[in-house]
């Protein structure tokens, strides 16, 4: 994918959304956001919620690990890997203001 653009793997969601040449709103909507500031947001902690970490991994074709952006998929990762319960030893995710960010309402 971005070798179309003639760059190097993106090594950050910014690194990525330069390579697809997507504005912050742009990008957004290929993931499911609606605000370009929350898309700001994840660029700058490069943590988000479940469903956006997933969908950011599947627009860089892989190339940027859900895992990395978001503990949930992390812990649900090394669980099915190493089949321990992950999940189990470390407790339910807490309800934080960086885990839902860039999860619309």
């Amino acid at each position: 994918m971005c070798e179309l653009f003639g760059m190097s793997e993106p090594s950050s969601i910014k690194d990525l959304r330069a390579a697809l040449g997507l504005t912050l709103v742009e990008f957004g909507e290929r993931i499911g956001l609606s605000s370009k500031g929350q898309v700001s947001i994840i660029e700058r902690e490069n943590k988000c919620g479940l469903r956006v970490a997933l969908a950011i991994e599947t627009l860089s074709g892989g190339r940027i690990n859900a895992a990395a952006l978001c503990e949930e998929v992390r812990l649900a990762r090394e669980t099915v890997h190493d089949g321990s319960n992950a999940a189990a030893q470390h407790g339910p995710s807490p309800d934080t203001s960086s885990e839902n960010v860039g999860e619309a309402a």
